[in-house]
C-alpha cells in the first residue's frame, strides 16, 4: 500500500513538473511506457492456468519494473533540494533549474538596480526555437558564463513556456511583444538588447560595457 502511495505522488508531482520542464514529460512518459510492460506482464501471465512458480516469478519481475522505473524516472534529489532552499533562504533569490541562473522577478530586479549591480535578463520558452538556440550557442558556453562571472553580472531566467502576464508587461516596458528577449542592464547606462538571434562576440561586445570586478 505504501508503495503505491508513494508512486502515485511522484506520478502526480511529474505530472504537475509537465508545465515546467521538458525533461519530465519525457521522464514521464518513459515510466508510463514501462508502467504498460508490467502491467502487461501481469496481466499476461499472472493467471490460474499457469504455474504458481511461472506466476510467482513474472509477478515479481512486473513489480521490479515498476520500482525500477519509478526510481529511475521520477528521482528526487533531497540533497539538492536542500542545498537550493538554502541558498534561497542566504541569498534571497531563487536559483533557476539552469546552474548560475536565478528566477526573474520584478521585485528581484528592481531590488538588484537599486543595489547598482549589472544584470542580464533572458525570458525564453520551451516552444521557442531561437530561444534554444541562443541557450545552447551562446548562454551556456563556458567562456560565455566565465564572461558574466569575470564581470560580477546577475543572471535571471525567466520562462514563458505559459503565457506569464508579469513577464509580457515586463518585455512591453522595454519594447519586446514576445520571446526571446534577452537584454543587459548596466548601473547608469541605457540597457543593451540582444536581437532575437546573437552570437557570442555580440554579447561580449555588450558586457565589455561593464568594468572587470575585482578580485577580493
Amino acid at each position: 500500500g505504501f508503495v503505491l502511495l508513494w508512486l502515485t505522488w511522484k506520478y502526480v508531482s511529474n505530472i504537475w513538473s509537465l508545465t515546467k520542464s521538458g525533461p519530465f514529460l519525457i521522464n514521464t512518459l518513459l515510466f508510463i511506457f514501462w508502467m504498460g510492460v508490467a502491467a502487461w506482464l501481469y496481466g499476461r501471465f499472472v493467471r490460474p492456468q499457469y504455474k504458481k512458480w511461472v506466476q510467482f516469478l513474472l509477478g515479481f519481475v512486473a513489480i521490479a519494473i515498476i520500482i525500477w522505473s519509478a526510481a529511475y524516472y521520477l528521482k528526487w534529489e533531497p540533497e539538492k533540494e536542500a542545498n537550493k532552499q538554502e541558498q534561497v533562504q542566504v541569498e534571497g533569490m531563487q536559483p533557476a533549474e539552469q546552474e548560475g541562473w536565478y528566477v526573474f522577478t520584478p521585485e528581484l530586479f528592481y531590488k538588484l538596480q537599486e543595489e547598482g549591480k549589472p544584470v542580464y535578463v533572458e525570458i525564453g520558452a520551451d516552444w521557442c526555437t531561437n530561444c534554444k538556440t541562443n541557450e545552447k550557442k551562446v548562454l551556456n558556453q563556458e567562456d560565455i558564463i566565465a564572461e558574466f562571472e569575470r564581470r560580477g553580472v546577475i543572471r535571471l531566467k525567466g520562462d514563458f513556456t505559459r503565457e506569464n502576464p508579469v513577464l509580457k508587461d515586463f518585455m512591453l516596458q522595454y519594447g519586446s511583444i514576445g520571446v526571446p528577449f534577452n537584454m543587459l542592464f548596466i548601473p547608469g547606462e541605457e540597457p543593451i538588447k540582444m536581437p532575437e538571434l546573437f552570437s557570442k562576440s555580440d554579447l561580449k561586445k555588450a558586457l565589455e560595457h561593464i568594468p572587470v570586478k575585482e578580485k577580493q
